[in-house]
């Protein structure tokens, strides 16, 4: 997590602009698979895009943001996992996630590129809750 946390400014400079400057349909039809089907929101809440999926990269998007792809891909416990996952997300102002929980063993990190809100931002993993301080 540490080494997410101190190349935060990389990751934001390279995929910030991509999260905002590309609608969820466009994406979807321009690199089909990469977008997500999960129901945790509202279809305009949430976008999820692909950066590696079960150990395939999303090569249009590694072609954008070049250096994010190699620094996650520097990481070990994600080069050398063949069902790895990384996706980027965007949750829009005022909406929510359902709650959920993902399949075991698993790893998880999350990283904030933008939260203009921070106090009204939280995380919620069992019983503990952050903000988006």
């Amino acid at each position: 997590a540490r080494f997410f946390e101190k190349s935060q400014s990389v990751f934001r400079a390279e995929l910030l602009p991509l999260l905002e400057g590309i609608s969820r349909d466009d994406w979807a039809s321009a690199n089909p698979g990469a977008v997500s089907a999960e129901h945790l929101a509202s279809t305009d809440g949430w976008f999820m895009l692909s950066v590696v999926r079960h150990g395939e990269w999303n090569l249009p998007l590694c072609e954008l943001a070049p250096r994010s792809c190699e620094m996650v891909a520097s990481r070990p416990e994600i080069s050398r996992c063949s069902v790895s996952n990384v996706n980027l997300m965007r949750l829009a102002p005022g909406a929510q996630l359902k709650p959920h929980f993902g399949n075991a063993p698993r790893l998880s990190a999350h990283l904030s590129l933008s939260v203009p809100e921070p106090e009204a931002a939280h995380l919620r993993v069992g019983a503990e809750v952050a903000t988006g301080k």
